[in-house]
């Protein structure tokens, strides 16, 4: 009786024992294949010259000035977000590759650079503006995904300012910041307003307060930008010295009207400037709207 109560105890010890080593081997299923991502639309570089991930976020811009590189953020949408290295790759960029406009634009403009817009322009707005802070070219204190459009003006002017051009502009012998100054007396943010227009009062151009409030300013080019805003800045005074002569078009370039220099001033940005300042996408996107206001805005091109 005792052998055969030995010999059960032991099948089972032994069957228990199998069982367990047949969980620990069990095959863990393989994870579902995911194809890749791929932006037909992104330049890469070769593969010899990808940066590696481990690199790219040492090198991250630390946005949200908590110390944390890894939280991957977007450039003035709010902090943290929800994209990822993979999902918004220009957040995680080697820092030396970053061009001189979109690294001003993370910047802050100095008291000095302030006190000297302020002097030489009269800013001012038909809503009150929210107290002034940066971090980041961001100013806090505005909800997410909304710019401080007084910060906008002066980040607006230290890119104008900061614009050397290797071929003088076709309309002036000055910088484009001289020139834009010695037009206007001042901008008013007009938030009442369908469009930008000049000028009420008289000298001062009248901006839409989304154009000057909208994310898309803290950046150099994406989708429109910040160098769509100097555009539209230089447009608009140019209207101080002519108006438009074929309804809300020009008649040629040789006018040198609004929509002229709208044109050469994307030409020059894309042509004579240091090739630092911007990316190549940056300056494709700038040539193909120079491209259109040729062929849409003038109503005598020959």
């Amino acid at each position: 009786m005792n052998n055969k109560l030995l010999i059960s105890i032991i099948i089972f010890i032994i069957f228990t024992i199998i069982l367990i080593s047949g969980c620990i081997h069990e095959p863990k299923p393989n994870p579902p294949i995911t194809q890749p991502k791929s932006d037909l639309n992104q330049l890469q570089k070769p593969d010899n010259e990808q940066p590696k991930n481990k690199e790219k976020l040492e090198t991250c811009k630390d946005l949200c000035g908590d110390g944390i590189c890894q939280e991957i953020v977007c450039q003035a949408i709010g902090c943290p977000c929800a994209e990822t290295e993979e999902s918004c790759p220009q957040d995680c960029a080697v820092e030396e590759n970053i061009p001189l406009l979109d690294n001003m634009l993370q910047d802050c403009p100095t008291q000095e650079e302030i006190s000297r817009f302020e002097h030489d322009f009269n800013i001012s707005s038909d809503e009150a503006f929210v107290e002034y802070s940066c971090a980041n070219g961001i100013n806090p204190n505005y909800p997410s995904g909304k710019l401080d459009p007084r910060l906008t003006l002066y980040q607006m002017l230290r890119l104008m300012n900061a614009l050397e051009f290797s071929k003088p502009l076709p309309w002036t012998d000055k910088s484009l910041y001289d020139w834009f100054k010695g037009n206007i007396k001042g901008i008013y943010i007009n938030n009442s307003s369908e469009y930008s227009f000049c000028c009420d009062p008289e000298r001062v151009i009248n901006l839409k307060g989304e154009v000057v409030g909208a994310s898309y300013d803290a950046n150099w080019v994406m989708g429109a930008g910040m160098a769509y805003l100097i555009v539209l800045a230089i447009h608009e005074a140019r209207h101080i010295d002519v108006g438009h002569t074929c309804g809300s078009n020009d008649n040629n370039l040789d006018e040198l009207g609004a929509w002229a220099i709208q044109y050469y001033l994307e030409y020059w940005l894309v042509n004579y400037l240091p090739s630092n300042y911007q990316t190549q996408n940056e300056k494709e996107n700038l040539a193909s709207d120079a491209e259109y206001i040729l062929h849409t805005r003038f109503c005598n091109t020959n």
